[in-house]
C-alpha cells in the first residue's frame, strides 16, 4: 500500500480566500443596493398612482357633485344653473355655482391650505381631498360661458423626494 505524502500545494491559499470573500461581498452588496433602489422606485410609483387617483376622484366629485337628491339630480358644477365665481374670462382658486334645482342656493368648492373643501347650500363644509393640494384653479374662458376648466396640482414628499401630480380637465355646464 502506498502512503500519500503531504503536499504543500493542495488546499486554498489565504489570498484566494480573501479574493473569494471580496467577490461574495460585492455580489451581495450589489444585490442589496438593487433591492433598496427597486423598493424606492416602487414606493414612488405607488404614491404617485395614489395621488393620481385622489386627483381624479376629487375632480369627479367637483364636476358631478357629492349629493344626489330624491329625484336623482346631481349637485355638481356640470348640472349648475350658473357660475358666479370666477366670472366669465376669469380664474381663481374657488368656484361658486347655482344649485340646478333651486336658484336661490349656491354651492362652493375652494382650496383651504392643502385641502379642497365643498360648501353645500346649508353652509356645511365637507373635505373633498385632505392632503397635498398645492393649487386648485378654476378658469372660465371668455368665448365659452358654458365651459369650466379645472386645474389641480398635488405634491407630497416621500423619503426626501417631491412627487408632483398635475391634472387638468374641463366640464360644460348643462343647464345654461
Amino acid at each position: 500500500m502506498r502512503v500519500k505524502r503531504f503536499n504543500k500545494r493542495t488546499g486554498v491559499t489565504i489570498a484566494e480566500v480573501i479574493v473569494a470573500t471580496m467577490i461574495t461581498v460585492l455580489v451581495i452588496g450589489a444585490g442589496y443596493a438593487f433591492y433598496v433602489m427597486a423598493k424606492d422606485v416602487w414606493l414612488h410609483v405607488f404614491v404617485q398612482t395614489e395621488m393620481q387617483n385622489d386627483a381624479m376622484l376629487a375632480t369627479e366629485k367637483m364636476i358631478y357633485g357629492l349629493e344626489v337628491d330624491a329625484l336623482g339630480s346631481r349637485k355638481g358644477i356640470q348640472e349648475s344653473q350658473d357660475v358666479l365665481v370666477p366670472p366669465s374670462g376669469g380664474s381663481g382658486p374657488q368656484i361658486e355655482f347655482v344649485d340646478p334645482d333651486d336658484t336661490s342656493v349656491t354651492r362652493l368648492f375652494f382650496q383651504s391650505g392643502d385641502t379642497i373643501v365643498y360648501t353645500d347650500g346649508n353652509d356645511v363644509n365637507t373635505v373633498i381631498l385632505d392632503q397635498g393640494v398645492q393649487s386648485l384653479l378654476f378658469t372660465r374662458p371668455v368665448d365659452h360661458d358654458d365651459l369650466v376648466l379645472i386645474g389641480l396640482v398635488l405634491e407630497r414628499t416621500v423619503r426626501g423626494r417631491a412627487i408632483r401630480v398635475e391634472l387638468n380637465t374641463s366640464t360644460r355646464l348643462r343647464n345654461i
